[in-house]
This record gives structure tokens, sequence and C-alpha cells, in this order.
């Protein structure tokens, strides 16, 4: 089992993945004029933009 450093690093990578991906949904929902999913994609990456710097914020 990884010690809580590893385990914290591996949950901001996921988050940092997330948030990517979520803005490339993001992009491709506002180029396709879907606003409820613009607004949710929006929405996904604060989340998990916030999530990974309050992670990082407990690694150091």
């Amino acid at each position: 089992m990884p010690d809580a450093e590893t385990m914290i690093t591996n949950l901001v990578t996921g988050n940092e993945l997330l948030a990517r991906s979520a803005r490339t949904a993001l992009q491709a929902a506002e180029e396709a004029g879907d606003h409820a999913l613009a607004d949710l994609m929006r929405q996904r990456v604060a989340v998990a933009e916030k999530t990974a710097w309050m992670l990082r914020a407990m690694a150091k």
C-alpha cells in the first residue's frame, strides 16, 4: 500500500487529468453550441482544479 504522500500525489495527478479532459469537453460543447454541457464542464473544471490545488497544498 502506498504511503500518504504518494496517495495525495496520485490524487493530484488524477484531478489534473480530469480538469484537462473536462476542458477538452468544454471546448467541444462550446463549438457545438451546447450551452448546458458547456456550463456543466466549466463547473467540472473548476471543481477538479480546486481539488488539485487543495491536495497540492496538503502535500507540502
